[in-house]
């Protein structure tokens, strides 16, 4: 290895721990083996929390404007990817441990919006939990304000690509929402919806007629959710 390089790994190291440093001295809590990339935007951090093991990805935005005492909370081995926006907004996201956000994902807290462990949420998905009101026809919309009813996702559950979950919305444990949805109603435990606005399909215990898949285990980074890299003894 040349001494060059050498000196470029050295300064590197450096300033990844001065930005750890410094982002500890303004979030409300920073966990161990933390990885957010210097590009990261922080609004509010005072409110924001991030717990062991989280990776948070080029782009991302974390706005935790709000009356909540913590407004943005990580769970432990929380990945967020690129170009991510996770938005406070006057409410609290709430993310449980494992949860996965894909890359470019609008991510708000309006009336709250709580995910469940091990939930991957794929990219270009809109999660809203707020709705503006429109009942006056003589007053400008922008002037209505909004209803807030709050969102909440279970526990190991699967959001397609570029869904889009309205306000109101509760999407149950171990259920699935196909790509390019607009959830509108409930999705029931072990529920897999899809279509505009989503339908109930079919429960995933009944038995079901599959197509024959093969398994591919892909190296780190390569995958949809990039989690191969979580071990489940990990903190």
């Amino acid at each position: 290895m040349s001494l060059l390089w050498s000196l470029f790994q050295a300064e590197n190291n450096i300033r990844k721990k001065l930005y750890r440093y410094a982002l500890s001295t303004v979030l409300q809590q920073l966990g161990k083996d933390v990885d957010i990339d210097p590009s990261t935007s922080f609004e509010a951090p005072e409110k924001i929390r991030i717990n062991d093991g989280c990776k948070i990805g080029k782009g991302a935005r974390l706005i935790g404007t709000s009356l909540e005492s913590t407004s943005i909370d990580l769970g432990a081995l929380v990945r967020i990817r690129p170009y991510v926006s996770l938005c406070a907004y006057g409410g609290k996201i709430s993310l449980g441990r494992r949860v996965t956000i894909g890359e470019g994902s609008v991510i708000c807290g309006h009336g709250g919006l709580t995910i469940g462990e091990n939930t991957m949420i794929s990219w270009l998905c809109s999660i809203v939990p707020a709705n503006h009101i429109f009942d006056d026809i003589e007053v400008p919309l922008r002037l209505q304000g909004e209803e807030r009813l709050g969102i909440t996702i279970g526990s190991n559950a699967w959001i397609g690509s570029c869904v889009t979950i309205l306000d109101g919305v509760n999407i149950g444990d171990n259920a699935i929402v196909g790509a390019g949805s607009v959830v509108t109603r409930d999705v029931p435990d072990w529920g897999v919806a899809m279509g505009i606005p989503a339908r109930f399909i079919r429960d995933r215990r009944t038995p079901h007629k599959r197509r024959p898949r093969t398994q591919t285990r892909l190296p780190i980074g390569r995958s949809m959710t990039d989690v191969d890299d979580i071990s489940e003894d990990m903190f």
